[in-house]
């Protein structure tokens, strides 16, 4: 071995040695600047949480005083789906409100694109007048999330 080469295997063995052992600090005397570098010790504690977005206790009630069956089906058989896409933002409120899929039938037929955009849009809407949500929060902050819910309109 040449000694240039034993210099740079042991260069990356003092490199590695923080990862190994913890907080190392260091001093560079060829450019007369100390130089300090900080590694997480293996004993850290460091635990990732991350808790998801909820409803808001009273959204049960809220969904049954406000969603409604659009009034041109009042008096039809109705079994249609609606899932909602939407943001919780940090401080609870909703934003981009968005149908991800809607599919259903209409007096036993399939129902058509323009019958289930007035049950999407009832879903919109009573998404967008919700009460404020609880925020979805990491280590302990709140941040935004996305939220899917979906919207079932049962008539018989």
């Amino acid at each position: 071995m040449t000694p240039a080469f034993k210099y740079q295997f042991t260069g990356a063995i003092i490199l590695l040695m923080p990862l190994l052992f913890g907080s190392y600090s260091t001093t560079w005397a060829q450019s007369g600047v100390e130089h300090t570098s900080t590694a997480i010790p293996d004993t850290a504690n460091y635990i990732d949480t991350m808790t998801p977005a909820q409803k808001p206790e009273s959204w049960q009630p809220y969904l049954e005083a406000s969603l409604k069956i659009p009034k041109d089906f009042r008096d039809e058989k109705v079994a249609v789906k609606i899932n909602v896409a939407f943001l919780v933002t940090p401080d609870g409120s909703i934003d981009s409100v968005k149908i991800f899929s809607s599919q259903g039938h209409i007096n036993k037929k399939r129902a058509t694109a323009d019958q289930l955009k007035l049950f999407a849009d009832e879903a919109i809407r009573a998404v967008s007048g919700s009460p404020k949500w609880t925020p979805a929060t990491r280590n302990g902050l709140p941040i935004r999330s996305y939220f899917n819910l979906p919207f079932s309109f049962n008539m018989n």
